[in-house]
C-alpha cells in the first residue's frame, strides 16, 4: 500500500543519495594523499622531441609528495556524523511513508464507510 512514488518521499530519496556522496567525500579526506609531477625543463614543449628523447635525461624534472592527515580524529568525527546524518534522514523517510500509508488507509476506510 505504500506510494513509492510519492513527491516527499522521493525528495528523501535524492537528499539520502547526497548524503551517501557527501559520506564518501568525507572519508576520502581520512585517506593519504601522493601526488607525482613531472615536468620538462627547457624551452618550448616540441612534443615529437620529448617522445624520440629518454624520459631520465638532465632536462627533467620529477617530483614525488605525500601527504598524511595528522588529525584523524577529527576525520573520522566527521565521516561518524555524515553516516548518522544518513540514518537520521532514512529514519524520516520511514516515518514519512509510515504517514503516507496512513493517510491512504483513513481515505480508503471513510469511503467504504459512506
Amino acid at each position: 500500500m505504500s506510494n513509492k512514488n510519492h513527491p516527499e518521499l522521493v525528495i528523501y530519496n535524492y537528499k539520502i543519495d547526497v548524503l551517501n556522496v557527501d559520506k564518501k567525500l568525507k572519508f576520502q579526506d581520512l585517506l593519504p594523499t601522493v601526488n607525482f609531477r613531472y615536468n620538462q625543463l627547457g624551452k618550448g614543449y616540441d612534443m615529437r622531441k620529448t617522445f624520440i628523447n629518454p624520459l631520465f635525461e638532465n632536462n627533467y624534472q620529477y617530483g614525488l609528495s605525500v601527504g598524511i592527515p595528522l588529525r584523524l580524529s577529527q576525520g573520522r568525527g566527521e565521516y561518524r556524523k555524515a553516516k548518522l546524518k544518513i540514518t537520521e534522514t532514512q529514519l524520516q523517510q520511514r516515518q514519512k511513508q509510515l504517514q503516507v500509508e496512513n493517510k491512504g488507509r483513513k481515505v480508503i476506510s471513510m469511503n467504504c464507510l459512506r
